[in-house]
């Protein structure tokens, strides 16, 4: 899978870069809007990962313009830009998720995967080829419970091939797709790919999966394709057997970066030591804002929740001061030095990386609320179905829906779970996580296994922040996670982009 970076912050870019190509994915980078814009535009991308405040073009005005000209590429939006009107923004410029910075890595590659399988029609999150397995979230390969090694190309290749199982790839096309812009490989390096792939598949006793079609390419076997499933036919994995392991490295992905966050941050303390109480000069205000601004954002996603609140304040003192009083200056220096002294101390022991609203805004009314869908008729008639055990938090979300036109649906017993889906028939499903008796979790797997259902949206509600509860959300077939309290705005826009993806998909 090919993914267009576009991300000004190099330091941050480089550490998504080499997490994602541990997994396997190809990277291709842009510093600037303009750059993205002519790679989206050169280029055919399974997903674009996209900042939002970006030089020469910002990532809003390309997201409308690749919406405008018929781009439907995957788009996630990543920001600090945390208040829920900016979520609702961004989401109505037509990107398909929203990640604040900072973000949990583990939670980026959790979203990936559910919007690559959602955007395929893939129900399950393992692809599947009689007893050859290939499970994204952890990379592996494995055929009848053993594992088969196999280089990151031929890994790329093998997910390209069951990915589109009914596609044939020329030479050309598997380079665009398994090669990043920057390399240029010949046709023969693709062959010798290919080759030493079928060579491993054949040692599994799998001869002939990929099969050659003369003249044009390659393709996967046709007579014996089967849509991707779960794992076990016969009897589904519990919930906490298909929790997934947790193997990502967040020790290695600092140990590359590292060196250049503690020059930068040793820079702008430089920067403030030079510093008197007064004017100061416009120039240096901006440099300095835009780098606590770049490093708010960046140094959370590696756990460092203390440097974000840190470098959160050295913004807001700058961007509320032009003339900084004495005590400014010293509490801009003290912060700094704060910082310097976290992430000298390195990765404090695993922990999630996903951080709490810092600044929460005031909940906005509908009415606030702009929405590119342009049927009302088709909003009035979706029908959500609303899965809560907490009575209040109902009543909260309801009346954050119905002045919509939704028809919504309650439910806080979950025993009558499935005869209320039967004669509700709902559109959207919204979820709670942890419930008695029965979770979230359990009826969202039951949905994604039900031949009638297992197209439906289904969006959780949740006050549960820990890694661990997200990626099992995703794990198990959901197409969004939105954390409690909730924001009217960012609730009613998910609401309505899962609506219209689901719309185009029919």
């Amino acid at each position: 899978m090919k993914f267009l970076l576009v991300e000004d912050d190099q330091t941050l870019a480089g550490a998504i870069k080499q997490l994602l190509t541990q997994h396997h994915y190809v990277i291709d980078l842009a510093t600037d809007g303009l750059q993205g814009k002519e790679m989206a535009e050169a280029f055919a991308y399974d997903l674009i990962l996209l900042d939002w405040t970006l030089p020469k073009l910002d990532g809003m005005q390309l997201c409308k313009y690749l919406r405008s000209e018929g781009n439907h590429t995957p788009i996630i939006l990543l920001t600090t830009r945390n208040h829920s009107t900016d979520k609702v923004a961004g989401l109505d410029a037509g990107a398909d998720d929203y990640l604040a910075k900072p973000f949990g890595f583990e939670e980026l590659l959790a979203r990936i995967r559910a919007l690559l399988r959602r955007s395929e029609g893939i129900v399950s999150p393992v692809l599947q080829w009689g007893d050859l397995c290939l499970d994204p979230s952890s990379s592996q390969v494995i055929c009848r419970d053993l594992p088969i090694a196999v280089t990151p190309k031929e890994y790329a290749l093998l997910e390209l091939f069951l990915r589109n199982p009914n596609r044939i790839f020329s030479l050309d096309s598997l380079l665009d797709k398994v090669w990043p812009f920057e390399e240029s490989p010949s046709v023969g390096s693709v062959r010798t790919h290919i080759k030493g792939l079928r060579q491993k598949l054949k040692k599994a006793d799998l001869p002939d999966i990929i099969t050659t079609v003369y003249g044009l390419g390659y393709r996967l076997k046709a007579e014996e394709v089967s849509q991707p499933k779960s794992i076990s036919d016969s009897e589904p994995k519990s919930i906490s057997e298909s929790k997934p392991e947790s193997n990502l490295d967040l020790s290695s992905l600092w140990q590359g970066v590292s060196k250049s966050y503690h020059e930068r941050v040793a820079n702008v303390a430089a920067a403030l030591r030079e510093l008197k109480p007064g004017l100061i000069d416009e120039a240096i205000r901006q440099q300095l804002l835009i780098e606590a601004h770049s490093l708010a954002g960046s140094l959370g996603s590696f756990g460092f929740k203390s440097v974000t609140v840190q470098c959160r304040e050295v913004e807001s003192i700058l961007d509320n001061h032009t003339d900084l009083s004495a005590q400014h200056v010293q509490q801009l220096k003290a912060l700094v030095a704060q910082v310097q002294q976290t992430i000298a101390q390195g990765l404090l022991p695993r922990s999630p990386a996903i951080t709490p609203e810092l600044a929460p805004s005031k909940p906005k009314t509908a009415d606030t609320i702009s929405t590119t869908i342009s049927s009302k008729d088709a909003i009035a008639a979706a029908k959500l179905l609303i899965v809560d055990d907490d009575l209040a938090m109902l009543t909260v979300v309801q009346s954050l829906l119905q002045p919509w036109g939704f028809q919504v649906k309650l439910l806080s017993d979950v025993h009558s779970f499935w005869q209320v889906l039967e004669e509700f028939v709902p559109d959207l499903v919204l979820l709670d996580v942890k419930m008695p008796e029965i979770s979230g979790l359990e009826l969202c797997q039951g949905i994604r296994n039900a031949p009638r259902w297992h197209n439906l949206p289904i969006v959780f509600m949740s006050g549960y922040s820990d890694i661990d509860t997200i990626q099992q959300a995703f794990s198990v077939g959901a197409d969004d996670y939105i954390r409690k309290p909730i924001m009217a705005p960012e609730l009613v826009a998910r609401v309505l982009s899962w609506l219209k993806r689901a719309r185009i998909r029919r």
